[in-house]
């Protein structure tokens, strides 16, 4: 469904106060380092970075 704005929109950590939580059985993982992207279209694309350690 296309935005209203007709423009690109950007969310991140800095303009929600959201983390992103990504949960994998018993493992939970939290970051304030993502960002969503919606089109004016519609399309949304949502990323999550983590740090990893071996």
């Amino acid at each position: 469904m296309p935005n209203s704005t007709g423009s690109i929109i950007t969310f991140d950590f800095e303009n929600t106060n959201i983390p992103c939580t990504f949960k994998m059985g018993d493992a939970i993982q939290t970051t304030e380092n993502w960002k969503e992207v919606l089109t004016p279209l519609g399309s949304a694309t949502y990323i999550c970075y983590f740090n990893t350690t071996p």
